[in-house]
C-alpha cells in the first residue's frame, strides 16, 4: 500500500509539473497564464483547507504501453470541513489481474482502515477530540513543496508564449497546452524522467513479467494538459498526459502513455458516512493512553509466585503468593493480593500479608498502589505488565528498600523477584 501511496504521489506530481510546464501561457493582462494557473491551484488548496464546507476530491492514473493498459488507479477522498470528517476510498488495477483495494475513515475522535487481506478494521482512537489538524492540508504550506515549487518556476523558462488560457462568458477559465520533446527544458526532462525511472518498479513488483522494465535512454516526448477553473476561482479539473520513452536492458524501445486526471466536485454538498462495524473484526488501540484498555483484558486473572526458604542449605517452598486481577480500566488496576501456607509451615504465617487493592496507572502498562497498615506504616505497590507475557511483575516495596521485595516472616527473611505467573485452569 505503501509503495502504491507514493507511486500515485510521484505521478501526480510529475504530470501536474508538466501540466504547470505546458500552462505557461501568454500574458493577459500582464499576468501570464502559467501565474494564473498557480495562482488558481494555490487558491484551492486553501480554500480546501480552511473556506469550502466539504467537497470530493478524486485522483485517476493510467499507465498504458501500446494501447495496451498496465495499471490504473482511482482514488476518491470526501472532505467535510465542518465536522472534521474524511473518508477515502482506493483501487488499483494491474494488466495481469492483480488488484489492490483500501478505505478508511478518520474524525476528530478516531481513525478507521480496512485491511482487505484479512478483512479486518483497525480503530485507533484518540482519546480526546482531535481539534488542531484539519481534515484537509494547505500542499502549499508544506517546505517541501514550497521547494518545488521554486524548480517548477526555474524550469518553466521562456515557455509562456505556447500555450492558451480561454476565459468564458460565466467568469470560468480554460487552460489547455502542449510541449513536444524539443520544446521541454532539459533540467524539467531530465526531473520527469528520474521519477518515472524510480517509481514505476513498484507498478512492475504487482504485474511480475507483464510489465516492460526501462534501464535507459529515458525522456519525455510530448507532454498535453487541460485545466478547468471555476468563476469562484476553484480548480474543478486537471488534466495531464506525457508520453514517456525508453528502452530496457536488451536495447528494446518502448512508448509509455501516462495520464493523470484530478477532479473536485460535490463542493459544498459531499456527505461523509463513517463506516458501520456491527459484525465487523474489529482492532482497537488508542493514543495518549496509559495502557489499552482492550488488550489489557487478558491480563484478568490469576498469577501466583511460590514462597521459598533456605533451610539445612536447601531451597523448601513452605507456600504461595497469590495475585489476583480482577478489573483494568482506563485508569485502574483492581484486585487482591494474599498468601497462603503450608500446614507445616503455619508457624510462617503470622507476618502474612493480604490486603484489597486498587491502583493507580501512572505509566505504560504501569500502576501503583499506596499500603497504609492499621499502625500507620506505607508500603507502595507497583504492578508492570509485560507486553504479550503471561507474567506480572508485581512488586512491595517498604519505604526504606526499593531494590528487591523483602519478606519477613518469624524473623526467616525470603526474598522475590517480583514475578508473578498466570495460573490457567484445566
Amino acid at each position: 500500500m505503501i509503495k502504491n501511496k507514493k507511486l500515485m504521489m510521484a505521478l501526480s506530481f510529475t504530470l501536474g509539473a508538466a501540466l504547470l510546464v505546458t500552462t505557461a501561457f501568454a500574458d493577459i493582462m500582464s499576468t501570464s497564464g502559467y501565474d494564473q494557473l498557480k495562482q488558481a491551484i494555490k487558491y484551492t488548496s486553501k480554500s480546501c483547507s480552511n473556506t469550502l464546507e466539504s467537497f470530493t476530491l478524486q485522483t485517476s492514473i493510467t499507465i498504458k504501453t501500446n494501447e495496451k493498459v498496465l495499471f490504473t488507479s482511482v482514488q476518491t477522498e470526501k472532505y467535510d470541513n465542518v465536522s472534521g470528517a474524511s473518508e477515502s476510498k482506493s483501487i488499483q488495477t494491474y494488466s495481469n489481474g492483480n488488484t489492490d483495494k483500501y478505505k478508511s475513515y478518520s474524525d476528530k475522535y478516531c481513525h478507521i482502515s480496512y485491511n482487505p487481506w484479512n478483512d479486518t478494521y483497525s480503530v485507533f482512537e484518540y482519546g480526546k477530540e482531535n481539534e488542531g489538524a484539519p481534515s484537509f492540508k494547505d500542499i502549499f504550506e508544506d517546505d517541501e513543496m514550497k521547494d518545488i515549487e521554486k524548480i517548477i518556476d526555474a524550469g518553466v523558462g521562456n515557455l509562456k508564449d505556447y500555450v492558451i488560457v480561454e476565459n468564458q462568458i460565466d467568469g470560468s477559465k480554460e487552460f489547455s497546452g502542449s510541449l513536444d520533446n524539443a520544446q521541454i527544458p532539459a533540467l524539467v526532462n531530465a526531473i520527469l524522467s528520474f521519477i518515472f525511472k524510480r517509481t514505476i518498479p513498484d507498478v512492475g513488483m504487482r504485474t511480475y513479467d507483464d510489465f516492460p522494465e526501462i534501464q535507459n535512454d529515458v525522456f519525455i516526448k510530448k507532454i498535453t494538459g487541460k485545466a478547468s477553473v471555476n468563476k469562484d476561482g476553484i480548480l474543478e479539473r486537471i488534466y495531464g498526459s506525457s508520453i514517456v520513452s525508453g528502452k530496457d536492458e536488451a536495447g528494446k524501445s518502448y512508448d509509455f502513455t501516462i495520464e493523470v486526471l484530478i477532479k473536485i466536485y460535490d463542493i459544498n454538498s459531499t456527505v461523509v458516512t463513517k463506516p458501520d462495524l456491527n459484525g465487523k473484526i474489529i482492532e482497537k488501540s488508542y493514543a495518549n493512553r496509559l495502557f489499552d484498555k482492550v488488550s489489557a483484558q487478558k491480563y484478568i486473572g490469576k498469577y501466583k509466585q511460590d514462597i521459598v526458604i533456605v533451610k539445612d542449605n536447601a531451597f523448601i517452598k513452605i507456600g504461595e503468593r497469590v495475585l489476583e486481577i480482577d478489573n483494568i480500566d482506563d485508569e485502574n488496576v483492581s484486585g487482591k493480593y494474599y498468601e497462603t501456607y503450608k500446614a507445616e509451615y503455619v508457624e510462617y504465617a503470622k507476618d502474612k500479608l493480604e490486603f484489597d487493592f486498587e491502583a493507580k496507572i501512572l505509566g505504560y502498562n504501569y500502576a501503583q498502589y499506596k499500603l497504609t497498615s492499621d499502625q500507620g506504616n506505607s508500603k507502595t505497590v507497583t504492578i508492570n505488565f509485560e507486553d504479550n507475557s503471561s507474567m506480572i511483575n508485581f512488586n512491595i516495596y517498604s519505604q526504606y528498600n526499593y531494590n528487591s521485595i523483602i519478606y519477613k516472616t518469624n524473623s526467616i527473611i525470603t526474598y522475590s523477584d517480583g514475578i508473578f505467573m498466570r495460573v490457567f485452569e484445566d
